[in-house]
């Protein structure tokens, strides 16, 4: 049952990815969400995953504009990664915070749900100081800032990371 619902989580969270925008091409223009400006994102542009899509900004300004106040950009954010097939409501209750990705959910149970499952699902995140992708389990050492999660590669890399870094989302 454990290893079948890991299943459904990566595959929702992949789906999520393909039923809300569509994967775009390497070359595809996107919309920024703040500016709305349509523009060629490059691999520095600034962005940010949303249920597994990543929104791209057009400057180094939007991301800030876009952090104090995610629910007024983010117009669509695919399915539940926990209920697959239920639409994920834009809410800040239904919001959890996972490394700087943010994660929409369609009822109050599912954020709870979810942030107790992160530790073994398996689920890849960047390390906040490091930046390199690694897979969660369940010793990853994490820390909590303002109510938004953090999971890093080595207890290292916790004890170098400065929480006043953290980005912020809707506070």
């Amino acid at each position: 049952m454990r290893i079948r619902y890991h299943l459904l989580f990566a595959t929702s969270v992949a789906m999520s990815l393909c039923s809300a925008t569509g994967l775009l091409a390497a070359d595809a223009k996107v919309k920024c969400p703040v500016k709305g400006t349509t523009f060629q994102p490059t691999a520095t542009s600034p962005s940010v995953m949303v249920n597994g899509q990543k929104l791209s900004f057009c400057c180094a300004e939007c991301p800030k504009a876009f952090a104090a106040h995610p629910e007024k950009y983010v117009k669509k954010a695919g399915d539940c990664p926990i209920e697959k097939g239920h639409a994920a409501q834009v809410s800040p209750a239904l919001r959890t915070v996972v490394n700087e990705n943010l994660y929409y959910f369609c009822c109050a149970g599912c954020p709870e749900q979810f942030t107790a499952s992160v530790p073994t699902s398996g689920m890849k995140l960047q390390d906040p100081v490091t930046h390199q992708e690694f897979a969660v389990t369940k010793d990853s050492p994490h820390t909590e800032v303002q109510g938004q999660l953090y999971f890093f590669e080595s207890k290292d890399t916790l004890a170098k990371f400065d929480p006043k870094t953290a980005v912020v989302y809707g506070k």
